[in-house]
């Protein structure tokens, strides 16, 4: 019987596998070397509060390899495109408008990026305008039929209690209030990805 090997051994040999395996898959290794360095630059970038000095295509530029290159400027494309969601929060918007800045500096057609953020921009108008009313509108609606189904209970002699069975308080209530939120976000999340795929697609 052979000598058991130990975790630390075991371990070793797959990551031995793994590099052999990338050596042989040139394509492979430039994506090991070169996405993680494109992810950091867009992360920096994201997380930088003075973005506007940090010159993305300076930081491409400076590696040396052009295969490479196009991986990290890959990689850092959809670091970008991440961060293009339908926004909640101010810090969420904050976020896709860096994340816009970041990928337009790194592509060369900027009059096409600039054709579709306009179509993005107009989702995002009409999501704070329209879309924020039919939310409102709906969650009203939903909350004056669920408080008349609980009085018609009450009539029928069914003993209770208002403030237990509260909207905001009722699993049933919130699992369909969620379903028709959902169904006005998907209207608006669609276009987004759509426009998504369109800046992805960019030189």
């Amino acid at each position: 019987m052979g000598e058991l090997k130990s975790a630390r051994e075991l371990a070793l040999e797959r990551i031995a596998k793994m590099n052999s395996a990338r050596e042989a898959d040139p394509a492979a290794k430039l994506r090991w070397e070169f996405e993680p360095k494109g992810q950091e630059i867009a992360g920096q970038f994201l997380n930088s509060d003075n973005k506007e000095k940090m010159d993305l295509n300076a930081e491409l530029m400076a590696i040396t390899d052009e295969e490479g290159r196009q991986v990290a400027k890959k990689a850092m494309t959809t670091v970008f495109l991440n961060y293009i969601v339908l926004v909640d929060t101010l810090h969420e918007k904050r976020q896709v408008e860096r994340a816009l800045t970041g990928l337009r500096e790194i592509k060369e057609d900027k009059e096409g990026f600039d054709l579709i953020n306009n179509d993005l921009m107009e989702i995002y108008r009409h999501n704070a305008a329209q879309g924020q009313e039919k939310r409102k509108q709906m969650k009203e609606a939903l909350t004056q039929s669920y408080m008349q189904q609980l009085e018609q209970l009450k009539q029928q002699g069914m003993q209770i209690d208002m403030q237990q069975m509260a909207p905001d308080n009722s699993p049933e209530f919130q699992q369909q209030y969620r379903y028709y939120l959902n169904e006005i976000d998907n209207g608006y999340k669609t276009g987004i990805e759509e426009c998504k795929q369109r800046l992805a697609a960019l030189s």
